[in-house]
């Protein structure tokens, strides 16, 4: 499997820590975020990481040349010229990856207990093309999912902007993403954009075409490295869970 772990973001919500310091090596119970991902990909087997990196891209570099794991393999995207949003990362990693391996893509300020086994089985058994983990949470933005699980569109309560793959398809079911899916290699084939775009503008475009849907995964720990808070809190949980 290879895995693409999007690292190239400003993280402007943790200012002013990031201003010397790139989100990725934040440090979580005195681990930086990013060993803790590459940790537990890791230990799921898996063979190539591609990490993309641009602000401060310089220290994640030379973090990541001091790391080193006997059966993966850590890959560098370089975005330093310009940041290309997580669409426009995962189209500019395409000749880096494992070809036909499935393609997992995970925020790099995301820790979470999601089971990555458990994840390509559901997507074999259920022959999904792109599968979006996603969660019960209280937030604004949700992606909608129709009566057969297929992936129907997003919408934003706090601006009320919406997009649909059909305005006469109702949907049934709205979840928060979670910043982790998994996709087919055949996909990287069909993306007819270019430049900065969105992974989830992808996940629409795809949706139309191939079987897009979700995996619920509401049992675990879940953490996004965006704020302060967020950031206590996982010190605090890891700090127990690390003893």
């Amino acid at each position: 499997m290879n895995t693409l772990l999007l690292s190239a973001g400003l993280g402007t919500r943790l200012r002013p820590l990031t201003n010397e310091i790139p989100k990725a090596l934040i440090a979580v119970a005195d681990i930086p975020i990013i060993k803790r991902n590459l940790d537990k990909l890791a230990s799921y087997n898996v063979k190539r990481v591609v990490i993309n990196v641009h602000y401060l891209a310089d220290k994640i570099m030379y973090y990541l040349s001091n790391l080193h794991y006997d059966n993966m393999e850590i890959i560098i995207s370089d975005e330093r010229s310009q940041l290309l949003d997580t669409g426009g990362a995962l189209l500019k990693a395409k000749p880096l990856f494992l070809k036909n391996e499935p393609i997992l893509i995970h925020n790099v300020d995301i820790l979470s207990g999601t089971d990555f086994d458990k994840l390509m089985k559901y997507k074999e058994k259920n022959k999904i093309d792109a599968l979006l983990v996603v969660q019960n949470r209280n937030n604004l933005r949700k992606l909608i999912f129709d009566k057969n699980d297929n992936l129907s569109g997003w919408i934003n309560y706090d601006s009320l902007d919406k997009q649909l793959t059909n305005v006469n398809e109702k949907f049934t079911k709205e979840y928060s993403f979670s910043g982790i899916s998994l996709i087919s290699y055949d996909l990287l084939d069909d993306i007819p954009f270019d430049g900065v775009f969105s992974i989830i503008t992808l996940f629409l475009y795809w949706a139309k075409r191939y079987k897009v849907s979700y995996y619920e995964d509401n049992d675990i720990y879940w953490f996004d490295i965006g704020t302060f808070d967020t950031l206590q809190q996982a010190n605090e949980y890891f700090k127990k869970i690390d003893r």
